[in-house]
């Protein structure tokens, strides 16, 4: 047994296939729709903010206009829904992919602009004009009044996701937030994760060693644009109204930042364990109304000082050691 957790591997994958498990099994123990609803919402905000760090953690481009590619694709998913009456299986795809093709246009400013401080202000002013846009388009978003009557998704024989049970929504978003941190491992550990890796460290070097800097940079951004504005689409689909503000504004852009901030940027794990830690620490902290949200920032400005790697880049270097002693 001792031998089995020296091998650092073993151990990982076992965490990983526990955590998994665990999150898999506990409709089976709960089934209460508040419980249920929260979890779901941890996985859908882990999942965002891994799209997010994939853009920032692992390219180094700081983008703040990622709230602005999740709620076009819950906006644009449900105007497909309501006014041509696509199915939401399929508009929250077709949101998705105008999601990245705007994220493609977002990310011009980073291909010329290689200073972080820049680029966050670049995007963060691409990001409030799109917000600024659906928030004037009434006719089509109904501004600030916000988007109602937005259709759930179809049901699948006898599985309903109408909101009556939590239990189907649950699972699909266990689908696509598990789909979606495979498939961010997948990149990063292949040839265009190392070179998102070299341009981070050193864009000059990336080039000078033959790295298609542009390319790169723009594919990134695709795909982290899609995997944010398909997690809007059912953001959409599962609580059936928008407003700009609320999956747009600068506040959900400062949220998803923290999810990666908090857990650790340019890991798979850190935007996981920020999503869950802070969506059910604000859950836990609801009894003490606004004051939580200054609670929210202490801990925020507390981790970015002492932990600079975020929960997972600071314990994961003590894991290392404790490995290497044994």
């Amino acid at each position: 047994m001792r031998e089995y957790f020296r091998n650092r591997k073993a151990v990982g994958i076992a965490a990983v296939v526990f955590f998994v498990a665990l999150i898999t099994v506990i409709p089976a123990f709960t089934q209460e729709p508040y419980t249920i609803l929260i979890l779901t919402m941890c996985m859908l905000w882990a999942g965002v903010a891994s799209s997010w760090n994939l853009i920032a953690g692992y390219a180094g481009i700081f983008t703040l206009g990622h709230q602005a590619l999740f709620g076009l694709g819950a906006y644009v998913s449900s105007i497909f829904a309501m006014k041509l009456g696509i199915t939401p299986w399929v508009s929250i795809f077709i949101g998705a992919l105008f999601a990245a093709v705007i994220g493609a246009l977002i990310s011009v400013p980073s291909l010329k602009l290689r200073l972080m401080p820049y680029i966050a202000i670049a995007t963060l002013g691409l990001g409030e004009i799109i917000r600024i846009v659906v928030l004037n388009t009434v006719d089509l978003t109904k501004g600030a009044a916000g988007l109602w009557g937005i259709p759930p998704f179809t049901p699948i024989g006898d599985i309903s996701f109408d909101g009556v049970s939590r239990i189907p929504s649950y699972y699909l978003m266990l689908v696509m937030f598990l789909a979606t941190i495979a498939i961010t491992a997948k990149i990063v550990r292949s040839p265009i994760g190392k070179s998102l890796s070299a341009i981070k460290d050193s864009q000059d070097a990336a080039e000078s060693l033959g790295v298609n800097v542009r390319f790169n940079k723009v594919v990134v951004f695709m795909i982290g644009s899609f995997f944010a504005g398909l997690f809007g689409g059912f953001y959409a689909h599962t609580l059936l109204i928008l407003t700009p503000n609320a999956v747009m504004g600068g506040q959900l852009g400062l949220q998803i930042i923290a999810y990666g901030l908090v857990g650790g940027m340019g890991t798979i794990a850190g935007p996981v364990i920020g999503g869950f830690v802070i969506t059910i620490g604000m859950e836990l902290l609801r009894f003490m109304e606004d004051y939580r949200l200054i609670v929210y920032a202490l801990i925020i400005i507390l981790v970015v000082i002492f932990m600079r790697g975020g929960i997972w880049g600071t314990v994961k270097p003590l894991l290392d050691k404790l490995w290497k002693k044994n």
